[in-house]
């Protein structure tokens, strides 16, 4: 698993040469920094006696913020594995007409799960902008840069997962999965609309300088 790396090793294996980790896991990671961020703001929250009148609320929203980053988390390796199986599906032979329309048809199918990998991680952060939303104008003040923080990291997870969404569905045929993909990312696009927004607002109302 990529995450088990140090840090720096991570950091150095994405600027390296090799095509792994690349855009896909990037967003991933972003999302699920994103959630472990909104985490943070909930347990800062959960416990003074001046919150209990949101604890619940709060507890809530970090069993599923936590929930949003396991899937995110496993989302890194996914999109490292779709990939690779892309790559093996174009190393495949050639040298006949039978050979080449194997070829074809396995580097279609990697397409797909090249597709699906960035569209799950783009539906969780979506999903993590959504309950951050919820989170803002709850969380301890303390702890509002770290909710800004959050969704910023989590809005720019959904828009990198949507590039890779994107570059994968320009080479797959016309078709309903093709058109299944399109459909779903058009959806969560609609549905992220504004988030971001919304609680960077609550943030800057509550960091505001007099």
């Amino acid at each position: 698993m990529i995450l088990d790396r140090p840090t720096r090793e991570l950091l150095d294996a994405t600027a390296s040469g090799d095509s792994t980790p690349g855009g896909g896991a990037v967003a991933a990671l972003a999302g699920a920094l994103g959630a472990a961020l909104g985490a943070m703001s909930c347990h800062y929250t959960i416990g003074p006696k001046k919150f209990q009148d949101r604890e619940a609320a709060v507890r809530a929203l970090l069993e599923k913020l936590e929930a949003e980053r396991e899937r995110l988390t496993a989302i890194v390796q996914d999109d490292i594995d779709a990939y690779g199986a892309f790559t093996n599906a174009m190393a495949m032979p050639r040298d006949t007409d039978d050979a080449k329309a194997a070829r074809k048809a396995a580097m279609q199918e990697a397409l797909v799960g090249a597709m699906e990998v960035p569209l799950a991680c783009a539906g969780c952060c979506a999903t993590v902008l959504a309950l951050l939303e919820e989170l803002a104008p709850i969380a301890n003040p303390r702890l509002a840069s770290d909710v800004g923080c959050a969704a910023v990291m989590a809005d720019a997870g959904f828009h990198a997962a949507r590039f890779n969404v994107l570059v994968n569905v320009a080479g797959l045929a016309p078709g309903e999965r093709r058109d299944a993909g399109v459909a779903r990312m058009t959806e969560l696009v609609e549905s992220v609309a504004g988030k971001c927004r919304a609680v960077v607002d609550v943030v800057e109302a509550a960091l505001r300088v007099a």
